[in-house]
C-alpha cells in the first residue's frame, strides 16, 4: 500500500507550478501600454516571438509604448502590420532589441554609444549622465528629437525591457539595379 501512495504522488495531477520568472513576451502581453509592439511580434516572422519567449536568451529590448506607434502617419501600422510587409516589421522590431542584455546603469554611462542591434543596424544610445534620462537614436516622428526610455530595467528571465516613448527607425536598403 505504501508503494502504492507514493506512485500515486510521483503521478498526481495537481496545478501546474508558475515558472519562476517571465519571458519579455510574456510581459509585453500582460503589459497594457505595449498591446501594439505586442500585436507586432505577433504579425513578424515567428522566429522573432519565438526568440522573446526564448527563457535562455539574453536581449534588451527597446519597447515603444502604444501611443509611440500612434504617433506614426496614419496608415504606417496598418501597413506594418499587412501579410505582405511582414519582413520589413521582423526588421523594424529587431532595431528594437540588443542580443544583449544592458541594465540602465549601464546605459547611463554611454555617450552618443553606436549599439549594434539584431536587424543589423546601429542605434545610437546616450546616458545622459548619471540621473538620465537614456535616450535612443534614430527615430521615425521628429528625428531630431531621441526616444527617452520612460520605465527602465523591467526584468525578464531572457533580458530586460526598458520601454521608450518612440517608435525607432529601421532604414531599408535599396538595391540598386546595374547595367
Amino acid at each position: 500500500m505504501l508503494v502504492f501512495s507514493v506512485v500515486a504522488l510521483a503521478f498526481s495531477t495537481g496545478p501546474t507550478p508558475e515558472p519562476s520568472c517571465k519571458t519579455i513576451a510574456q510581459i509585453a502581453s500582460e503589459t497594457e501600454d505595449l498591446s501594439t509592439v505586442y500585436a507586432a511580434v505577433g504579425a513578424a516572422d515567428p522566429q522573432v516571438a519565438e526568440m522573446l519567449n526564448d527563457p535562455e536568451a539574453t536581449l534588451t529590448v527597446f519597447a515603444p509604448l502604444n501611443s509611440a506607434f500612434a504617433a506614426l502617419s496614419d496608415g504606417v501600422l496598418a501597413t506594418l502590420l499587412m501579410p505582405e510587409n511582414q519582413e520589413t516589421l521582423t526588421n523594424l522590431l529587431g532595431k528594437h532589441v540588443l542580443s544583449t542584455v544592458v541594465p540602465a546603469s549601464a546605459a547611463l554611462t554611454l555617450v552618443d554609444e553606436e549599439v549594434m542591434t539584431l536587424a543589423d543596424q546601429n542605434i545610437v544610445v546616450n546616458g545622459n549622465g548619471p540621473s538620465g534620462p537614456v535616450t535612443v537614436l534614430p527615430v521615425i516622428v521628429d528625428p531630431d528629437v531621441a526616444a527617452k526610455v520612460v520605465a527602465a530595467d523591467i526584468q525578464a528571465c531572457n533580458g530586460v525591457i526598458h520601454i521608450v516613448d518612440k517608435v525607432l527607425e529601421y532604414v531599408e536598403e535599396v538595391v540598386l539595379g546595374g547595367r
